[in-house]
């Protein structure tokens, strides 16, 4: 038998609530950096092309800078392109990180 934890309305458990978050966000899963992935990614195309890969951290920092570059990504604060490289490793990464 599951355990119902309410997680900020009644009747709906944690895993409920995650789901649906992550839902919102295109399925990306839920941590610091998922709303910035999201806005920022889905923006411009499809974020299964974000989902499909598996890149270390400073990869997808490489792949930030050639979006900034060369396909006209707007440039980003370091600690907010830190963020959103730390989020799509943990989630899209290599798995070694």
């Amino acid at each position: 038998m599951l355990l119902s934890i309410a997680a900020g309305m009644p009747g709906i458990t944690l895993a409920e609530e995650a789901n649906s978050s992550s839902q919102d966000f295109g399925g990306l899963p839920p941590g610091a950096g998922q709303a910035e992935v999201y806005g920022l990614c889905s923006s411009c195309h499809s974020l299964m092309i974000v989902k499909q890969q598996r890149l270390s951290k400073e990869a997808w920092l490489d792949t930030l800078d050639w979006m900034i570059e060369e396909q006209g990504m707007p440039r980003l604060p370091p600690k907010s392109l830190d963020l959103i490289a730390s989020y799509l490793a943990e989630h899209y990464g290599t798995g070694g990180e």
